[in-house]
């Protein structure tokens, strides 16, 4: 179990059996783990899921046309998965950084 603060500082915890859900099926993540944290601490965008309320996805520019993604779940405090997307998802602006 780890935790990690995001910009507002606000905590939340990535469990073990999340983190192997993760590198299993977000193995390009497992030499970037360091992405959690910048991505919490340093987002250019925040979305609420469309599809679960309580959850909020934090946006990082990467690389290129890539950003690093943490799902967390805003009412229980936990990173529900990581990964790189090309995309941004659909779903409410919560949060954006300014130019």
């Amino acid at each position: 179990m780890r935790t990690f603060t995001d910009k507002n500082d606000q905590t939340f915890t990535l469990y073990a059996e999340v983190l192997e859900h993760i590198l299993s099926g977000h193995p390009e993540i497992a030499e970037h783990l360091d992405l959690i944290d910048s991505t919490l601490k340093n987002p250019n965008f925040i979305y609420r899921s469309r599809i679960y309320e309580n959850r909020f996805l934090y946006y990082r520019s990467y690389h290129k046309n890539l950003y690093s993604v943490v799902v967390v779940d805003i009412s229980t405090k936990v990173i529900k998965t990581v990964y790189i997307t090309d995309r941004i998802k659909k779903g409410e602006l919560v949060w954006k950084k300014e130019d």
